[in-house]
């Protein structure tokens, strides 16, 4: 599964390209922030594992699905609304924290259970690609080879995703400053 710098990476992607005429907040700069946050809420799932001893316990379950994508897309809706872009921001909430299940969906996964209930509730199916695109994230035990393992995971994120999520926020940077 991909680390946070890969799904923040997707997410500030995957948000400016769906808001690629105007920000949702005040500026890009903003909406970067707001992407990022989005897109790492799905690994919130972490935290009742962690209580509990045992960090994957909850993890890859229904945070990473499209049941709580559109949750997130009804969230954003919401406070949408009132501005008058509900549409907007409800589609744009959706799609970065999607991109978050998926991402998971074509990573390595060396923890139980493997993959993602992506269409759930549609499914209960776990789904996980045949090949693995993105490393895992080792945690223990904690040493040298865990560390290298994960830098490179980290590199290769940053060379995958890296230059659509910068090629997009130039593009927008530049647009926004033209206005």
């Amino acid at each position: 599964m991909p680390t946070p710098v890969g799904h923040i990476l997707a997410g500030v992607a995957v948000g400016q390209a769906a808001n690629w005429n105007r920000p949702l907040l005040a500026n890009p700069w903003r909406d970067m922030a707001l992407f990022a946050v989005i897109s790492v809420l799905g690994d919130l799932d972490f935290l009742p594992g962690i209580l509990a001893g045992q960090h994957d316990l909850y993890h890859h379950g229904v945070t990473h699905s499209l049941g709580a994508a559109v949750a997130m897309g009804l969230a954003m809706a919401m406070i949408g609304w009132p501005r008058g872009r509900a549409w907007r921001w409800g589609l744009t909430g959706f799609l970065v924290y999607f991109a978050h299940a998926a991402l998971d969906a074509v990573g390595q996964d060396t923890s139980f259970p493997y993959g993602v209930p992506l269409w759930w509730p549609l499914s209960d199916e776990y789904v996980i690609a045949d090949w693995a695109f993105f490393l895992d994230v080792r945690r223990t035990p904690f040493g040298w080879p865990v560390l290298r393992h994960n830098l490179v995971a980290v590199a290769l994120e940053i060379a995958v995703l890296g230059p659509p999520a910068a090629l997009i926020a130039w593009r927008r940077l530049r647009r926004a400053r033209r206005q």
